[in-house]
């Protein structure tokens, strides 16, 4: 089960959304712009930073990658600190409760928390290492989010939880 909920915090999936936010924009969905100015700079800016920080900070893996004596065949072979997944799961999926501020989005935050959970029950990362990934992408999302959030939400008048 863990390796299915790890995916919906995968990076590539984070660069994937870019181009698939980017052309439902251009096909007429122009209540997407708030998400966009959100969402690519956030996604961008933290694949930039996770990728420097494992380059600086060589944290090792608490798994061992394939080929090798009691390996785990879904370790990467990367550094493990901060875990991209958790925070590419917490800019995948925060916007919506952040952006549109309404009762049915509450259930939003499970997901990157399962995220989190399934890296370390993969034992692929520690919680010192999904921890630092998800800090490190919210300060991010919240950082864009007071430059760009819209006057009014939204959609216009009262927002209502």
């Amino acid at each position: 089960m863990w390796e299915w909920v790890t995916l919906l915090g995968m990076p590539e999936l984070g660069l994937f959304l870019i181009p698939v936010l980017g052309l439902l924009y251009l096909a007429g969905i122009r209540e997407l712009k708030p998400y966009l100015k959100l969402y690519i700079p956030s996604i961008l800016l933290f694949l930039l930073l996770v990728f420097f920080i494992k380059l600086l900070f060589p944290v090792p893996r608490p798994c061992i990658p394939c080929p090798g004596e009691g390996c785990n065949p879904i370790c990467p072979s990367d550094p493990s600190f901060p875990s991209g997944h958790s925070g590419t799961a917490w800019i995948i999926w925060l916007p919506p409760l952040m952006l549109e501020r309404r009762k049915r989005w509450l259930w939003v935050p499970a997901v990157p928390v399962l995220v989190c959970i399934s890296r370390v029950a993969l034992g692929v990362h520690t919680w010192l290492d999904v921890t630092g990934g998800a800090v490190l992408a919210l300060a991010i999302l919240f950082v864009f989010w007071r430059f760009f959030k819209p006057k009014t939400g939204i959609r216009q008048g009262k927002r209502k939880l």
